[in-house]
């Protein structure tokens, strides 16, 4: 297969975003944290802004309106991406 030229520029050209980064994995490492535990922690985050913008009632509505036919926990846990 033959490499296809890209017009678009690499993060890794701009060294101000190289730095933010350098430092973001730094940070993450001295709190003792991967990026996996962050992004876990993401759905979670997500929905208390939005319960704080919103209110519960409204994200509860949100929710409600993405859930699956069985309306269950798992599906709820799933369609809170809905909320992002």
């Amino acid at each position: 297969m033959e490499a296809v030229a890209r017009d678009e520029a690499s993060p890794h050209d701009d060294p101000v975003l190289v730095g933010l980064m350098n430092r973001a994995a730094r940070s993450l490492q001295e709190a003792g944290l991967t990026t996996a535990d962050l992004l876990a922690e993401l759905p979670a985050a997500r929905e208390e802004l939005l319960r704080e913008d919103l209110g519960d009632a409204g994200v509860d509505a949100i929710l409600r309106r993405h859930e699956g036919p069985s309306g269950g926990r798992a599906d709820y846990r799933r369609n809170r991406r809905a909320i992002g």
